[in-house]
């Protein structure tokens, strides 16, 4: 009966061990594949992770470098407007420059034109008031009726035609000196001839003129002078020093 006893104690023990380590087994295989599966997810969403952040590295990469090329293009561009800026500012200034150097050459070009006209008429009058004083009233008689002569004679071979007096009514002759009626009368043929009509002669008295005389004709000014000949003598020596 012990035998018995001891041998169903044993095969029950047996049992419960058999079983026991099956449900632990059981229990450990489950435990080992959910464990596998966590394992796989976690590896599954290691690789996610890891191509999302390759993405996002990649990703500021490209905007890193987008930065770069923006920022190059703005220190480009506002190289480029400042050298704009500088070149416009530059080309004020240049031109104010000019025109203030253009304005003092041009005054002083006035100046200088100024200054010879002085002189010229202080050298004419200078002139002027030599001849009064050098030649006595009947020489300068004799020069007058010959510089009348002369202009009568080169009057001739003049065209009166674009003279623009179509319209004037008087011929207006400036002398120093009465003129003679015979110089009157040589006058009044020749500009009758000229006008191709009548027209009224009008004389001028005019003392500046020393001898000879001015014609006036519409626009037309033809200059006989005794003046006229000394301020041409005064710019020609003035030319050749």
């Amino acid at each position: 009966m012990l035998f018995q006893f001891i041998v169903l104690q044993v095969l029950v023990f047996g049992a419960v061990i058999f079983f026991l380590k099956k449900i632990f087994y059981g229990d450990t295989e489950s435990a080992i594949n959910r464990l596998g599966n966590v394992h796989q997810d976690l590896l599954q969403k290691q690789t996610e992770l890891q191509k999302k952040n390759d993405a996002m590295e990649k990703e500021l990469q490209l905007k890193q470098e987008e930065a770069i090329s923006l920022a190059e293009k703005f220190r480009v561009e506002a190289v480029s407007e400042i050298q704009k800026k500088e070149d416009a500012v530059l080309k004020v200034a240049r031109a104010q420059a000019e025109e203030i150097i253009a304005k003092a050459q041009s005054s002083r070009e006035d100046m200088a034109k100024e200054i010879e006209s002085q002189v010229s008429k202080k050298t004419i009058g200078f002139a002027a008031e030599v001849v009064k004083n050098a030649f006595n009233e009947k020489l300068i008689q004799g020069i007058h009726e010959e510089l009348v002569r002369e202009f009568v004679q080169t009057a001739k071979d003049m065209d009166f035609s674009n003279s623009g007096g179509d319209g004037a009514d008087e011929f207006i002759v400036r002398s120093p000196i009465s003129l003679k009626k015979e110089e009157i009368e040589k006058l009044n043929a020749l500009l009758a001839t000229k006008a191709n009509r009548v027209v009224k002669f009008n004389e001028v008295l005019d003392a500046d003129l020393l001898a000879g005389v001015v014609l006036q004709f519409g626009t037309l000014v033809l200059d006989g002078s005794l003046t006229s000949l000394l301020s041409h003598a005064v710019e020609k020596t003035r030319s050749t020093y």
